[in-house]
């Protein structure tokens, strides 16, 4: 199996389109597309992301009186997914049963919620982590129970400090994974998510309750966290997305959507992703909603944050950290005009005292960078 596609940008290839209309599409289309995957694609060969849509291929096909191909080992994918998420059930369990005894405020988000509402099949999402959402203020209690139950922290966490500003933090114990994150949003520090948990919605999850995202919050996230760059490309929001639409009973809140987009300035990317939802997958989305989001004034950072966010960063942009500069810029809610703001961005990042020192530092590290090019080579 390989980790990695052949791909340069968070969207699928040809192929992976292919896959995702095999699981996807209705049984009379989802057939000759597995069929013309097949042909071109080994399954001893295919990347991590296509596996994981595999156990959503044999959901869809398996009814199917035709020879279906490799049915055998699309039932084994899925066998195996079910067994690997009942285990992180079990686990998740743990941690959801001690947060609620230490009064511990949380929303489940991604992969298990989305299993348990919208694929109602413990065997066709799969997961290989849990991810939880707490408020900023329950940061040290939430970190000292993990730490209780035996999960250690990917990262070492100064407690007597302030909350991080980081989005998210990695703890494991063995083969289990779990995220705790912050905010809503993993690029930006961002304070204003009190509207998720004021409409989160709940479902039973082994025997308990449990809060989540509601739906439109749910799809809103799904898209901003799988449509950027990936060295596992995250092809999994579309059949997240897809699922949320097809789930019997559920709503999409288009005002609230366009709402949240505007407020967290990705109008522009929810744009694109909608657009592509609906013209590859038939997804419900009219366009009269589309032109809602449109109309939204973007901030002038979004389209050049969109435009790193998707594809893999060259080396001379990393050099040049201009994807830090647009975090930066937001972060510190920044105002000032490209050039001089990622002047000052710089000024700050290289630790100097006056803009005037910028250019003989730039050349010094252009000359360390050409160096260690050469000794490279």
């Amino acid at each position: 199996m390989r980790l990695f596609s052949r791909n340069n940008t968070c969207w699928p290839t040809p192929d992976q389109e292919k896959l995702l209309q095999a699981a996807l599409r209705s049984p009379d289309e989802a057939s000759p597309a597995w069929s013309w995957w097949c042909n071109r694609n080994s399954l001893d060969d295919i990347d991590y992301a296509s596996r994981k849509i595999l156990p959503l291929v044999y959901r869809n096909l398996y009814q199917q009186t035709d020879n279906i191909p490799h049915l055998k080992r699309l039932k084994r994918e899925y066998r195996i997914t079910y067994a690997e998420n009942l285990k992180l059930f079990h686990k998740a369990k743990n941690i959801f049963d001690e947060f609620k005894k230490c009064e511990i405020g949380f929303l489940v988000l991604k992969g298990l919620p989305l299993s348990k509402i919208y694929y109602q099949d413990g065997g066709t999402r799969a997961m290989s982590d849990c991810d939880i959402l707490i408020r900023p203020e329950s940061f040290q209690k939430s970190v000292e129970t993990l730490i209780k139950l035996g999960m250690k922290p990917e990262n070492k966490i100064n407690l007597s400090a302030s909350v991080p500003r980081k989005k998210s933090i990695a703890f494991k114990k063995n083969e289990f994974e779990l995220d705790l994150h912050l905010h809503m949003l993993e690029m930006y520090y961002d304070e204003s998510d009190e509207f998720l948990w004021h409409q989160a919605q709940e479902f039973e999850f082994m025997g308990e309750t449990v809060k989540t995202l509601n739906p439109t919050h749910m799809l809103f996230h799904i898209i901003t966290h799988g449509l950027k760059w990936n060295p596992f490309p995250p092809i999994r929001w579309i059949a997240d997305s897809i699922n949320i639409f097809n789930t019997l009973g559920v709503v999409i809140d288009w005002e609230e959507f366009v709402r949240v987009a505007e407020t967290k300035n990705l109008s522009h990317e929810m744009v694109v992703a909608l657009n592509y939802l609906r013209r590859k997958f038939n997804a419900p989305i009219s366009r009269a909603q589309i032109n809602k989001l449109k109309e939204v004034q973007s901030d002038r950072f979004e389209k050049l944050d969109y435009y790193f966010k998707i594809r893999k960063i060259r080396p001379w942009e990393e050099r040049l950290r201009l994807r830090h500069y647009l975090e930066y810029a937001r972060d510190e809610k920044k105002d000032e005009d490209f050039p001089l703001g990622y002047l000052r961005f710089l000024e700050k990042r290289w630790n100097l005292t006056s803009l005037s020192l910028l250019p003989i530092d730039a050349l010094k590290r252009s000359f360390c960078a050409i160096k260690s090019l050469f000794n490279n080579y």
